[in-house]
């Protein structure tokens, strides 16, 4: 490898480990940090530590049949779950989710642009003929005033356990103009009424709640989940009493009353802006946003980023004169147009595969060096791994928020010391969940911090668990948990 080569490779991998991962005390240290932070947004924040109205985790011995909806970006998915007791399954895996449900009727329907652009009374109308066609296929009988679980993955203002003040959308979806600050409830509702459907809508839940709620109710030593795929977030269950008045504003005094504990919704995606070092890219690709500044963890580890960082790092080569000839190839040269998938390849193929990936997908007048290649897999290499040691940080932080704050309330001690040592981290994502490195290493660097835990001893360990179907039946917990637990749960009509 040439002098130029050479040092802009070390240059480069040096400025990515400028939180060096091979010191757990640096790491360490970094998480003290960002549990500060994480303190400080508990006390003052509006848009992170959002503290959610579901006010437990499931018991596997719970059952019951909802019908569960999943609104993404680009599908909406609609089943009917019935959820079976059992004794709680340690360690489960997706593989173990036909132990826990039985999927009566499950039915996916693309979203596309023509769906997208409806007027909001007929988009809701779309919604509910999908799900009376469901319910029909199910067998259920339409009359017998079934529950409703909804998974909602854009912004929303909750303001019960079942509803919530709509908010911008995104993903091209156009209704949320007509709708915002309105009811999402009474619009699902509105539909199934047009439609004669007797289904009332008793459970809200996003993303990171519905992995949460699904893998604990498989796994009970469950308390944390992780999304990690185009996007980064986590949820968290934490004592009612970790939060100021002014963050419990609005809600009646039985419900803040009666619960002990509530599941957050973190926004994990916004922290970390102090604590975690930037590069020269990681600067550049935030000053391009549309919003500076506004999700710095996210941009350095989710995988809509990954590719891109990477590709301003091949950029800086190119114009250092280190990296093919000094000439960008023209696929390169779009944002985003180098993306995690292209890294996988890079990291894990051979010498040959790179050189082919490379050629044929970003326009390279004839093949690129062998050297070239290697400085280009080392780069992608560096930054995933980058990515998995701040995520290893981000969950092992949650851990300690959770564990000093639960136990430091008489109220919730005994049941965060009643649970099994070794803590269920439930995930899902494209890159947690395919990337070939990401997973394995983020649980190494969770073990060495966990073991770096002064007085730990070994007492706890942090294990992270993928959580399948996680939209859908998650959904349909939150909804089995409403109706069982309608007494101490405040219902929308309070």
């Amino acid at each position: 490898m040439g002098v130029a080569k050479e040092s802009f490779l070390q240059s480069t991998i040096s400025a990515l480990n400028a939180l060096p991962a091979g010191s757990t005390t640096a790491l360490y240290d970094a998480s003290t940090a960002l549990l500060e932070e994480f303190k400080d947004a508990i006390e003052n924040s509006s848009q992170c530590m959002l503290p959610s109205y579901l006010t437990s985790l499931p018991s596997p011995k719970m059952s019951g049949t909802a019908i569960a909806s999943d609104l993404g970006g680009s599908t909406f998915r609609v089943a009917a779950i019935q959820l079976r007791p059992h004794e709680g399954l340690h360690g489960a895996h997706a593989e173990d989710l036909g132990r826990l449900r039985k999927v009566l009727v499950r039915n996916s329907w693309s979203v596309g642009d023509e769906v997208k652009q409806l007027k909001a009374k007929e988009f809701f109308d779309w919604i509910a003929e999908r799900v009376d066609e469901t319910v029909q296929e199910a067998g259920l009988d339409q009359g017998s005033g079934k529950s409703l679980g909804v998974a909602w993955s854009f912004p929303v203002a909750q303001t019960s356990p079942a509803s919530g003040k709509v908010n911008q959308m995104g993903k091209g979806y156009v209704q949320w103009k007509e709708i915002a600050d309105t009811d999402l409830k009474s619009h699902f509702e509105a539909g199934f009424a047009r439609r004669g459907l007797q289904l009332h809508m008793n459970a809200l839940i996003n993303d990171t709640e519905g992995t949460l709620l699904s893998h604990a109710f498989a796994n009970p030593a469950t308390s944390i989940s992780l999304i990690l795929g185009t996007g980064l977030n986590a949820a968290i269950q934490l004592p009612l009493s970790a939060f100021s008045q002014k963050k419990l504003a609005g809600r009646p005094r039985q419900w803040t009353e009666a619960a002990k504990t509530v599941l957050v919704n973190t926004e994990l995606s916004m922290f970390g802006a102090s604590v975690f070092p930037k590069t020269s890219a990681d600067k550049e690709l935030d000053a391009a946003s549309t919003h500076p500044g506004f999700q710095p963890l996210e941009q350095l580890t989710s995988g809509r980023y990954l590719g891109e960082i990477c590709r301003l790092l091949f950029a800086q080569g190119v114009k250092e004169g280190a990296l093919f000839d000094g000439v960008m190839p023209a696929g390169m040269r779009v944002r985003f147009g180098f993306d995690t998938g292209n890294m996988a390849v890079l990291e894990t193929g051979t010498l040959e595969a790179g050189v082919s990936l490379l050629w044929k997908a970003f326009l390279f007048p004839s093949p690129p060096a062998k050297e070239d290649v290697k400085v280009v897999r080392a780069i992608c290499r560096a930054v995933s791994e980058r990515s998995a040691v701040y995520i290893a940080i981000a969950v092992f932080t949650l851990w300690r928020l959770q564990r000093d704050s639960m136990i430091s309330d008489p109220r919730t001690s005994d049941t965060f010391r009643s649970r099994p040592n070794s803590v269920a981290i439930a995930y899902c994502g494209a890159v947690v969940e395919k990337h070939p490195t990401v997973r394995k290493r983020c649980q190494q660097v969770l073990d060495d911090l966990i073991a770096y835990e002064p007085g730990n001893d070994g007492k706890y360990r942090l294990v992270l668990e993928e959580a399948g179907d996680s939209g859908l039946l998650g959904a349909a917990v939150a909804s089995v948990m409403n109706e069982v637990d309608d007494a101490k749960i405040m219902r929308s009509k309070l």
